[in-house]
């Protein structure tokens, strides 16, 4: 069985937060999705492209010079988790990730 890494968002131990999704970080996303979305699994990628690449900014720097959002959107992904998400919908999303 491959095993595919998967990191989480980290939140600062002084912030707080009200989620309405949970985002992490995951290789092979595209191939994840795209299991995930014929499971039935909403995922949505809010920032596929960097600040450093949007057309009001790219003239300012180059792709290179911005390594960490680049790999970034390259990998992030929100699952759900809605406050009305039930137990049944919980282990769903579960399930349908460990597959």
């Amino acid at each position: 069985m491959n095993k595919i890494r998967v990191d989480r968002v980290i939140q600062r131990p002084d912030g707080s937060s009200v989620f309405a999704r949970h985002t992490g970080f995951f290789d092979l996303r595209k191939k994840i999705r795209e299991k995930l979305g014929s499971l039935g699994v909403l995922t949505t990628v809010y920032y596929p492209v960097p600040l450093m690449e949007q057309p009001t900014q790219n003239h300012l720097c180059c792709s290179d010079c911005t390594p960490i959002p680049n790999q970034t959107a390259r990998r992030v992904m929100s699952l759900p988790m809605i406050t009305d998400l039930t137990v049944v919908d919980q282990e769903k999303v579960v399930s349908a990730l460990l597959s």
